[in-house]
């Protein structure tokens, strides 16, 4: 497999833009979503048509959700925001760089891991929320074994990286820091598809009347949370979320002290801590921004899963609808010049490598293999016989290695091959890998990316 350009294979939008003028028509006139509006610096004159995730760099299908929600908005009169899962303690500080690597006189594709935060990379370790690492000077990607940049255009994207951590070092938090970036190198190398949009914090949202509401219900029954939870865990098995214990709340405790790890919340320690500490966890989360954030949710592959077992729990607990949700993902694949092999392939040339040293056959070597057959029957005749066959097994070790001095090129050969699809079986998984960080691929693929999202929301009437 090789390519020469970028590979975009398809937008994928469920249900299509047109089904989602229905949800924009007009913002929720309930009190209660005002009141959440206003509290979380939201509008509350147009609809809000919302996405998020955690503070990363996003790989290319997750920057399609917040190109998404900037197109619906410009199309259908609404505002675009959106969620910063800060309560997360994924390591914002680990960039996945693909690079080439003297590999058999090749420059193979690889890939490294840049570790631009390195603090933020050893707090994640201990489960502290990206709420909790603090905002720290970016740290230059270190050559290892030689390797460089797959390409001019990924070092650029390293070089675009580096420069806007630096920029916003002064954030008060890594999640602060490294969304900032995000979204600042999103609008630089997008500029016809991305705009400003409000920013709403998981940490913060104890700061609503919304956030103070679900603490109390659960404070009242929390056994009836914790049921209705699993049962909705459990009908939707493929997302794979964890139970809560009978006495567990869907929040998280996160001393104020920064680099203080997240602790679960139980019913019997609820009120030791300050509701300023207090997050909700994912599930809560995305149910109080359905519920009262936003007239539609936009969401990835993973988190449409997930928030299947959200909408049963809030049905089943509180009796509540949730606004509706669509998703959107995308694939583009970084234009980077490689071969690579299928691993059937790489099984087939280290399978060769190996048998080829004992059936002299597969070297060509017919008066060999016919000897070796030979001696085969021999040894089987003379355990049949019940004596031993080490004479016979001696002289047949004999013959393999005449065979392997007579063909050590071919053998050497054949251990080079096997090798040598090792490391294309790694370009092959580079090449295919759509999960880069999206400043790493060049900026005309980005705007394609950002037409091919705008091209299915013209003339949603």
């Amino acid at each position: 497999m090789s390519t020469g350009a970028a590979r975009l294979s398809g937008v994928k939008i469920e249900p299509d833009p047109s089904a989602w003028r229905a949800a924009l028509g007009a913002p929720r006139g309930d009190e209660r979503a005002k009141r959440f509006r206003e509290q979380a610096g939201l509008p509350t004159d147009r609809p809000v048509v919302m996405t998020g995730h955690q503070a990363e760099w996003w790989h290319p299908g997750i920057a399609a959700k917040f190109m998404a929600a900037q197109e619906a908005a410009a199309a259908f009169g609404a505002a675009a925001a959106s969620v910063v899962a800060d309560q997360d303690s994924n390591n914002p500080g680990e960039v996945r760089v693909p690079v080439r690597r003297a590999a058999g006189g090749e420059n193979a594709l690889s890939r490294r891991t840049w570790r631009v935060l390195r603090v933020a990379g050893e707090l994640a370790a201990g489960d502290v929320p990206t709420c909790r690492m603090p905002a720290e000077t970016p740290a230059p990607m270190e050559a290892v074994d030689g390797a460089e940049p797959a390409a001019p255009f990924v070092a650029e994207g390293l070089a675009r990286i580096e420069a806007v951590l630096a920029r916003h070092a002064g954030e008060s938090s890594a999640a602060r820091q490294t969304n900032a970036g995000a979204a600042e190198l999103l609008k630089e190398m997008v500029a016809d598809t991305a705009r400003s949009a409000p920013m709403v914090y998981a940490s913060e949202l104890w700061r609503t009347d919304l956030f103070g509401w679900f603490v109390e219900r659960m404070r009242a029954d929390p056994a009836a949370c914790a049921r209705a939870y699993n049962a909705a865990a459990a009908a939707v098995p493929r997302a794979r979320i964890a139970p809560l214990h009978p006495a567990e709340l869907p929040l998280w405790h996160i001393p104020s002290r920064p680099g203080s790890a997240r602790v679960p919340v139980f019913a019997e320690n609820l009120g030791r801590a300050p509701v300023s500490e207090l997050a909700p966890r994912a599930l809560l989360m995305t149910a109080m921004l359905r519920l009262a954030g936003s007239d539609l949710f936009i969401h990835g592959t993973g988190g449409a899963e997930y928030d299947r077992i959200t909408e049963r729990w809030m049905g089943a607990w509180l009796g509540e609808a949730l606004s509706p949700s669509a998703v959107v993902t995308a694939t583009l694949l970084l234009p980077l010049e490689g071969h690579g092999v299928t691993p059937r392939e790489v099984a087939r040339a280290q399978w060769m490598a190996h048998a080829a040293r004992h059936d002299p056959a597969l070297l060509g070597d017919r008066a060999a293999a016919e000897e070796k057959r030979r001696l085969v029957e021999q040894i089987r005749a003379t355990k049949r016989a019940g004596r031993d066959p080490a004479p016979e097994f001696a002289a047949m070790q004999q013959t393999l290695v005449r065979a392997r001095a007579s063909h050590a090129v071919a053998l050497a050969e054949l251990d080079v091959a096997a090798a040598g699809a090792r490391t294309r079986r790694e370009e092959a998984a580079v090449l295919a890998d759509r999960t880069w960080a999206f400043p790493l691929y060049p900026r005309e693929d980005l705007l394609a990316l950002g037409r091919a999202v705008a091209e299915r929301f013209k003339e949603k009437e």
